[in-house]
């Protein structure tokens, strides 16, 4: 009898842990359904404004690089064991502005992703937000 429950809380057990498989091993990489409100919105910094991207980059390294790599490989020092993503030209094809803008204005629940738009912990602003997209897009994007 007791070897037959081992075996049922071992089954349980495993398929809890199936089912949250897609949250620590690259569950973040899923595109995800963006508001309306963000959708629409426009990068107002391109790769050419050097301005912008010294400072998206500045941010980046304070800020992103910790869990999302010096490199954008999502490997940061803050996060082993999570799969972060991975940041080149596959993500950011499958990715408009305003949907990379609302996650990191609001962050992701149920993932190491918090928020950094005005008024969280991490208050970035708005500019702020673009200039880090602008200088990821460049240097990860191409």
């Amino acid at each position: 009898m007791s070897s037959l429950i081992f075996f049922i809380k071992t089954v349980l057990i495993s398929l809890v842990l199936i089912a949250l498989m897609p949250v620590f091993a690259g569950g973040s990489q899923q595109v995800r359904k963006v508001p309306d409100e963000y959708r629409a919105k426009k990068n107002p910094f391109t790769g050419s404004d050097k301005s912008a991207l010294e400072r998206g980059e500045y941010i980046f390294s304070k800020k992103c690089a910790r869990c999302h790599g010096k490199n954008g490989d999502g490997v940061g020092s803050i996060l082993e064991g999570y799969s972060m993503p991975v940041f080149n030209k596959e993500y950011y094809s499958k990715r408009e502005d305003g949907y990379i803008f609302w996650i990191v204005d609001q962050g992701l629940p149920g993932t190491p992703m918090r928020p950094f738009g005005p008024g969280s912990d991490y208050n970035l602003s708005e500019t702020d937000i673009w200039k880090v997209i602008a200088y990821e897009r460049e240097k990860f994007g191409k």
